[in-house]
């Protein structure tokens, strides 16, 4: 488990390195609506990681994880998100 979770902590990342790099170089407007495009994609393929033996490689096969969105559906992915941001502000 230790592993995966190292696995976990270097797909987000990755995934935010042009985020970081948006924010320093534009504004931060531009780095939020980077983040809430990006935020279900990278739940999606963390999903698509542990779905496939944990292979860190499909953590960044973007076909895959469109293909895995459009199986589940882009409104049912767009519902699960906003509940999950509910239920953090919530208990936050």
């Amino acid at each position: 488990m230790f592993i995966d979770g190292i696995k976990v902590y270097l797909v987000i990342t990755v995934y935010f390195i042009p985020a970081i790099l948006t924010l320093f170089l534009s504004n931060i407007v531009m780095t939020i609506l980077y983040l809430i495009i990006i935020a279900p994609i990278i739940a999606m393929a963390l999903a698509h990681m542990a779905n496939n033996e944990s292979k860190f490689s499909y953590a960044f096969k973007i076909r895959g994880i469109i293909n895995k969105i459009g199986i589940i559906g882009l409104r049912n992915l767009i519902k699960w998100y906003v509940a999950n941001i509910v239920v953090f502000l919530l208990i936050s």
